[in-house]
């Protein structure tokens, strides 16, 4: 079974790719969230929407690399700042 991805928006503004498992986990929601939400057009809290991607294949290389590049580089300066 693939997976299915969804763009995640945050008061409308894009905060990434991501599949159920991932959504569940960050916005402590349930699996069927996601998808309900972006069936039916609908905000999640008021705050969160869904777009579905499909499966893995529908996600473009370069948007995952710079989805990467962008949460690594977000660590690593969370990293440095809790240094002394």
């Amino acid at each position: 079974m693939r997976q299915v991805y969804y763009n995640v928006y945050d008061y409308g503004r894009l905060i990434g790719s991501h599949t159920t498992g991932d959504i569940q986990t960050m916005l402590h929601c349930s699996r069927q969230v996601p998808e309900h939400c972006a069936a039916e057009g609908r905000s999640y809290r008021g705050r969160y929407t869904f777009e579905r991607l499909g499966d893995y294949s529908d996600v473009k290389a370069g948007d995952l690399a710079a989805e990467w590049d962008k949460v690594r580089l977000q660590i690593l300066h969370r990293g440095k700042a809790g240094r002394i």
